[in-house]
């Protein structure tokens, strides 16, 4: 390979990184919303799924969309949001790459925080450095939820 073409490939290489890293699109922008504000904007684009009180707990409403997106509104403000991770989010390998050099914690889920109602060790990776963790299935260590949160 002439140096020309390496110098190419390499910055081509560094373009796709930019573009598709861990950065690319991994906070959600709904935080801190007002309900109604993100209510008309899922109604607006199709997504409006409904809104219903909190299994967890009472003091939440949960506005669902139709990707399958949930936003957690408290006193008519948005703030947290859950979502399916992405194809290249799901190995838990690549959450530990993105919290490297941060703060973070893991944890069990409880039985009542089992949003699934089966009995896979779920377990919580946070990081409220950057106000955001994953859910995931020890046994496969795979990504099964992204939540993000106010901090």
């Amino acid at each position: 390979m002439t140096p020309k073409v390496l110098t190419l490939f390499v910055f081509l290489a560094e373009i796709a990184s930019c573009s598709h890293g861990p950065d690319y699109g991994v906070r959600d922008s709904k935080l801190q919303m007002t309900s109604q504000s993100l209510t008309n904007e899922l109604k607006g684009s199709g997504q409006y799924q409904g809104v219903q009180p909190s299994t967890l707990d009472s003091k939440y409403q949960v506005l669902s969309a139709k990707n399958g997106s949930q936003y957690f509104m408290q006193d008519e403000k948005v703030v947290s949001s859950s979502r399916s991770p992405r194809v290249e989010e799901r190995p838990l390998i690549y959450w530990r790459e993105y919290f490297k050099g941060k703060n973070y914690r893991e944890s069990e889920l409880k039985a009542e925080d089992d949003v699934h109602a089966h009995r896979i060790p779920l377990l919580q990776l946070n990081c409220d450095q950057l106000g955001m963790g994953v859910i995931y299935d020890s046994e496969k260590d795979s990504v099964v939820r992204v939540f993000f949160y106010a901090h």
